[in-house]
């Protein structure tokens, strides 16, 4: 599985951290399935061709048009519960896909063309999100406005979506497998990988 490590991976890089930040370019902890690098900027996703005609982009797509939002950096980050600091709106690799949280949509981008492969509309509040979105295995799971969905990475299918309390606490298992939500007076455990 390909995820960003988040690092800077240049040790001699010229820019503040406050200035990296605002173009994000992570680095990977595995090779990329292809000869392409994707990063994005509040507006659109980019890959860039690697190899001997690097330089060049093999294409790009507008976050905008495929009805997933301009990702403003100023506002893509919020405090969690616990205030720590998270990132909801972004744009990460993982599966041998494109995944943007934006703040209208939720949508896959197949890596080798940059169009869209689906998308689920969501209207991005800080104050309304329980459970960032965060991908487990093959499964997206997020909480907002109180609806907990589970979704397939590859089709995009909605395999379930259930309603929680405004009192419920949502954490995965340390092995990934459930996501535990607890309230005061009951727990219930949802799988985040298998069906």
């Amino acid at each position: 599985m390909c995820t960003p490590t988040g690092k800077n991976t240049d040790a001699d890089s010229d820019f503040e951290p406050l200035e990296a930040s605002r173009f994000p370019v992570p680095s990977y902890k595995c090779a990329y399935p292809i000869a392409q690098f994707p990063f994005h900027d509040p507006e659109k996703i980019y890959a860039l061709k690697l190899g001997r005609d690097g330089g060049k982009f093999a294409w790009e797509s507008s976050l905008k048009k495929n009805d997933v939002g301009t990702i403003d950096f100023e506002k893509a980050f919020a405090y969690s519960r616990k205030k720590n600091l998270t990132q909801p709106l972004r744009v990460e690799t993982a599966n041998g896909q494109i995944v943007a949280y934006g703040p209208d949509g939720i949508a896959a981008f197949d890596p080798s063309t940059g169009s869209a492969k689906w998308k689920h509309d969501w209207s991005y509040d800080w104050q309304k999100i329980k459970f960032t979105p965060e991908l487990f295995g093959n499964k997206l799971m997020y909480c907002v406005d109180r609806k907990l969905t589970r979704i397939d990475l590859a089709t995009g299918a909605v395999e379930f979506q259930v309603g929680v309390d405004k009192e419920t606490h949502l954490f995965p298992m340390p092995d990934d497998s459930y996501l535990i939500a607890l309230t005061d007076k009951e727990a219930a455990a949802y799988p985040l990988k298998q069906n």
